[in-house]
């Protein structure tokens, strides 16, 4: 399976970084996060609330050049809905445990009894560490917005980050008609 890599372009002048679960089928078709319906709603509701303007998903902006004080992070490279995957994918043990990690974020940092999913899930929380110490490694004073609860946990195992409170995943419209203050009041400071 394809992964689908961070889109930080130019991390010196990103002062946000949204940080979400996991690619999904918009996004491995893309090739970058938030570049379907979810990547949609975040552009409308920035445009709704703050007056961005974007005309296309969030990720698609990033990539375009016109967000240039945004960044995405997934907490997983690699897709962790088992939608994500062919019904005759011959992985499906490790599918099933990618799925498991997904739906059950919260026993995080919790040891795991099954001994595939802790050690695929010391490995998706590895890779999320190592690509965030290459930011933090540069000393810039970036807000990090943890969007859904395995977002939020795998952050929350990051020492000294400067975050706000996780909001929810904006996948199935979640983010329609919700007003996020902190999130605002951030993105008004940076803008």
């Amino acid at each position: 399976m394809k992964k689908v890599r961070d889109i930080l372009p130019d991390i010196d002048q990103i002062k946000v970084v949204l940080v979400l679960e996991s690619p999904y089928k918009d996004e491995l078709i893309h090739g970058h996060p938030l570049a379907g319906k979810s990547g949609m709603d975040v552009s409308s509701y920035l445009n709704e609330k703050i007056g961005l303007g974007f005309a296309s998903p969030l990720g698609c902006e990033i990539k375009s050049g016109n967000a240039p004080l945004f960044g995405v992070m997934n907490a997983s490279l690699m897709p962790l809905d088992k939608r994500c995957y062919s019904c005759s994918d011959r992985r499906i043990e490790m599918i099933d445990n990618y799925d498991f990690i997904r739906r059950n974020p919260k026993t995080l940092p919790v040891r795991r009894r099954n001994r595939d999913v802790a050690l695929i899930e010391r490995e998706l929380i590895s890779s999320f560490k190592k690509r965030f110490d290459s930011i933090r490694r540069r000393d810039l004073n970036i807000t990090y917005v943890p969007c859904g609860e395995l977002a939020d946990k795998f952050l929350g195992l990051i020492n000294d980050v400067q975050k706000i409170d996780m909001l929810p995943h904006p996948s199935f419209n979640q983010w329609k008609g919700k007003d996020f203050v902190r999130l605002n009041e951030l993105i008004r400071s940076v803008i």
